[in-house]
């Protein structure tokens, strides 16, 4: 074959398995087109190929998405290294990537080593435990799910179990013989106790604000709310207790503490109380104190029931109901 056309051919099968490992390549990769090391250092002098891990390069640009990001760390680790951990809750879209280390497990003899931005882990694996992702080798949700509280909080593993809930991503016979296979330590542990303390109202939630709510609610032994309930066909509340026309809004640090926010806030709250409905903001930082929160709600659920025993809400009367407890 003359140079020419092997030198189309290598540049064609270039581009196609950029495109399937979002602009990422190895070394060895390249090496296995017909590329020469002599030819891959001039294409980093030309800046065609840009270093972005050991032994993996970026094509073309250096810019970069969450996905390649991924595709860098599970090539980096070499054969039959597997996204996992953080890693694969990203691709499953069950995690928001956080910005830190990749997280990658590597076979029993594998030479590569945690560094900065990867972190390498030589938990054992079965072919039970691998699939494919978006071209990608990672774990399975159900091994995802379970590896996830080696590293992260209970709070944050629940939060992922949740989103997969949403997505309807959950396989409960998949997940229970995952565990059989995990062994004990606290990952395992951590999902098995998540299982235990289920709630079907956590599907409802959109935030992990929300769920801790939910749990301030269940350990002051209140009556359980609706979820992201809708008032009037207009207005939405986080936790609603219909029959006492109670409501709380969780406010999140980042969203709700900006002027325009608190300025919305107030208008939409004014309105419910012209409703008759009590409105309990309870903040980010707030949640910090859960008896405190307890106490609040419980008191507010109190003086709903008392009002209501003594005549119940008037929408629209000339006098609204307190904002608070």
């Amino acid at each position: 074959m003359p140079e020419q056309i092997r030198h189309v051919a290598r540049e064609r099968a270039l581009s196609e398995l950029a495109g399937r490992q979002h602009g990422r390549v190895a070394t060895v990769q390249l090496l296995a087109l017909g590329f020469t090391r002599p030819a891959l250092s001039r294409r980093v002098e030309q800046g065609r190929l840009h270093r972005v891990r050991d032994g993996v390069y970026a094509v073309g640009h250096t810019g970069g998405s969450p996905a390649s990001h991924r595709w860098a760390a599970v090539l980096a680790g070499g054969a039959g290294a597997v996204g996992t951990h953080q890693t694969a809750a990203a691709a499953w879209d069950v995690s928001t990537p956080s910005g830190g280390a990749e997280h990658i497990t590597v076979l029993p003899g594998n030479g590569s080593r945690s560094r900065p931005g990867l972190r390498v882990h030589r938990t054992r694996l079965t072919a039970d435990d691998i699939t494919i992702r978006d071209g990608l080798p990672v774990t399975t949700l159900a091994r995802t799910l379970i590896d996830l509280g080696d590293v992260v909080s209970a709070s944050q593993v629940r939060r992922a179990f949740v989103r997969a809930e949403q997505l309807r991503l959950i396989d409960m016979d998949e997940i229970g013989a995952a565990l059989e296979r995990a062994g004990r330590r606290r990952g395992p542990a951590i999902l098995r106790g998540l299982l235990r303390a289920y709630d079907p109202r956590w599907q409802q939630t959109r935030s992990g604000l929300e769920l801790r709510m939910l749990d301030i609610v269940r350990d002051a032994a209140l009556p359980q709310p609706e979820v992201n309930a809708w008032i009037a066909g207009r207005w939405e509340a986080d936790l609603l207790w219909r029959a006492e026309r109670l409501i709380v809004e969780v406010d999140g640090a980042g969203i709700h503490a900006v002027p325009g926010a608190r300025a919305r806030d107030a208008v939409r709250d004014a309105a419910l109380r012209r409703l008759g409905y009590r409105v309990l903001r309870v903040s980010e930082a707030d949640l910090e104190a859960r008896e405190a929160v307890g106490g609040r709600l419980t008191r507010a659920l109190t003086r709903a029931r008392d009002q209501e025993l003594r005549g119940g809400f008037v929408p629209l009367s000339g006098t609204d109901p307190p904002r608070d407890a």
